[in-house]
């Protein structure tokens, strides 16, 4: 079934969104429908979901999600699945959030590093808590979602694949478009401090940085260091971390 979209029902999704959230939806809606469409209003033809449908699950709840893919190496399967996301809960929050049950139409794009592909069509969509998505790459190759992060949602990758990244980004960061290191560094470091991935991983991950001359991954790094540096204030590691931000920069 079709659904046509004309520019008043583009602001009609968007009458209770807040402005700072709004941004990034505006982004992952003009990517998903086309610019054309999104500029003009004209038609649009969705074979399962209109517009509004799917713009009420950013519209209507708070927060967003965070997309794990987490990969079966054997079969070249992966299981993906969503759930809010949240910075530093304490136990209470802890508790609620075990049974929060918000879930998100997440338009899913990923690419790999065997058919690098940073065009940022729609490859399925999430409307569940979780999906299985086949044929993926084998065990040595990474996969990358949120294709220059047009989507609303972070990124998070079982452990080998994260380390898989980390190779590329090591041998030859350039394979990875730079929106997407931005975007690699902004989850993971945001993830570490949720506790869904440890922080070891996550600092590892910004060794690349002596290699990266673009603004976009210096950019979110600095962002997550001006955290650590906070945190680390007045304990025993904050020096050695400051030093090794320092050489970071000065690479």
């Amino acid at each position: 079934m079709g659904a046509a979209v004309h520019a008043e029902e583009v602001l009609e999704a968007f009458d209770e969104i807040s402005y700072l959230k709004g941004g990034a939806i505006v982004r992952m809606l003009q990517n998903f429908i086309g610019e054309e469409n999104f500029k003009k209003g004209l038609k649009w033809n969705r074979n399962k979901q209109g517009i509004k449908q799917i713009m009420t699950t950013w519209t209507s709840q708070s927060g967003y999600p965070v997309v794990k893919f987490e990969r079966n190496y054997e079969n070249r399967t992966a299981e993906i699945t969503q759930k809010p996301f949240s910075l530093e809960l304490d136990d209470e929050e802890e508790s609620i959030k075990v049974l929060d049950e918000r879930l998100w139409s997440v338009p899913v794009m990923y690419t790999d590093g065997s058919e690098l592909d940073w065009s940022t069509k729609t490859d399925f969509w999430l409307t569940s808590k979780s999906d299985v998505v086949k044929n993926l790459p084998n065990e040595s190759t990474w996969i990358i979602a949120n294709v220059q992060q047009v989507g609303y949602y972070r990124a998070n990758y079982d452990a080998d694949n994260w380390n898989l990244i980390l190779e590329q980004l090591l041998e030859n960061h350039t394979k990875i478009h730079v929106i997407n290191r931005a975007q690699i560094l902004n989850d993971i470091l945001n993830l570490a401090r949720s506790d869904e991935v440890d922080y070891a991983l996550a600092l590892n991950m910004t060794k690349y940085l002596f290699f990266e001359t673009e603004y976009l991954p210096w950019q979110a790094a600095f962002t997550a260091f001006k955290y650590l540096d906070i945190m680390l204030a007045k304990t025993p590691g904050h020096d050695e971390f400051k030093a090794s931000a320092i050489i970071k920069v000065e690479s």
